[in-house]
């Protein structure tokens, strides 16, 4: 069993914190992503301190020793609370000051509204000394095991538990560096209409590492591309070279296919709104690379599908035996985007009208 340990940070308070902070790593592969606070949320923290409100427990992760990145040597690694955390560095900072409307509950009198960090100690110094003093709830996690950060959060933190893509991004081994690689890519940054929030782009990068890997459209539940992950791990020296080698070649490969997609779609694409024909077009543009045909794929094809989608569905609404039943089929399976037998067939209605015969699978049930 991995050794755990929960601890705290001595003498935590919000001074004392500031003054180590070039000791925590802000941002480590494995935190949970969050939305950058808005000012009136980072205004009403500062708020709750001075006026003496509990503050949600921070996290940190403990190192023993400590963990150098980047020429920089960490002692913590904040796993939860890095809002937070950078909401009180930056109004130490001057960065922002509160809100205007802010109160001093205890004594009304006191007029700390719109004040910054500086006015606020030359003004009200004992509030000040109040706001440094301030100690946060710092629990800090002793393992080397990230795995068991990641379990525990997915039942402590705000009764919301890490979703899948949160959780393989802790995994280790190659794959995880490669699937936040492939994220920053622009087609992820700029061509797919919704955003990297829960690590969905971590969670389709995945998923087209495996299809890759595996040659063929196969099933991309949770526990196939958890077991991917994890494929690539191995306590043995000789096998993690292997298997890096393996995996860089693999992300190569990806990536060829995402840049040739990315030279096709428009910024936020809506042709690219669903997950699922996010892989479909994947594997359509791994096909016609393979086969030379990449250069006449363009994006009118695609939206003449969407079109014929688009009138069968007309032509079922009035009358459902003038309608394609292959095509009603493909809207049907969009509900198992992540199933096999969903996947094979989808692709081969996909293919059937995008894309030259040669090659093309047939439509089950169409034999």
């Amino acid at each position: 069993m991995s050794d755990f340990r929960l601890g705290t940070v001595p003498s935590s308070s919000i001074l004392y914190v500031y003054s180590m902070r070039d000791t925590i790593w802000p941002a480590p592969a494995y935190q949970r992503t969050s939305d950058v606070w808005p000012p009136e949320k980072r205004q009403l923290l500062i708020d709750s301190i001075i006026n003496g409100y509990d503050v949600p427990k921070l996290y940190f992760h403990e190192f023993f020793p400590a963990k150098d990145v980047d020429g920089k040597r960490y002692k913590y690694a904040i796993v939860d609370g890095k809002q937070r955390i950078q909401s009180i560095f930056e109004f130490i900072e001057g960065e922002f000051g509160l809100a205007q409307d802010t109160e001093y509950i205890h004594d009304p009198s006191v007029k700390i509204g719109g004040l910054k960090y500086k006015e606020l100690a030359r003004e009200y110094p004992d509030l000040k000394n109040r706001f440094d003093g301030f100690v946060l709830p710092i629990i800090t996690i002793q393992t080397q095991d990230v795995e068991l950060i990641e379990d525990m959060f997915s039942r402590l933190n705000e009764a919301v538990p890490l979703n899948a893509a949160e959780k393989r991004n802790a995994f280790g081994g190659p794959i995880p560096p490669i699937v936040r690689d492939h994220a920053s890519l622009a087609f992820f940054k700029k061509k797919l209409p919704f955003n990297n929030a829960r690590y969905r782009h971590f969670d389709l990068v995945t998923k087209f590492l495996y299809v890759q890997h595996r040659n063929a459209l196969v099933d991309t539940k949770k526990a196939y591309l958890d077991e991917f992950v994890r494929s690539f791990r191995s306590d043995k020296k000789e096998e993690t070279a292997s298997l890096e080698k393996e995996a860089a070649l693999l992300g190569q490969k990806s990536k060829v296919v995402v840049d040739a997609m990315n030279k096709v779609f428009v910024d936020g694409d809506l042709l690219l709104r669903s997950v699922g024909m996010v892989l479909l077009y994947y594997w359509l543009f791994r096909e016609a690379l393979s086969a030379g045909w990449a250069n006449k794929l363009g994006r009118s094809a695609l939206l003449d599908f969407e079109e014929e989608r688009r009138v069968n569905r007309v032509k079922a609404e009035k009358d459902v035996t003038e309608a394609k039943y292959h095509l009603l089929e493909f809207d049907r399976l969009t509900q198992s985007p992540n199933d096999s037998v969903a996947l094979r067939y989808r692709y081969a209605v996909l293919r059937h009208y995008v894309g030259p015969a040669k090659g093309r699978p047939q439509i089950p049930g169409e034999e």
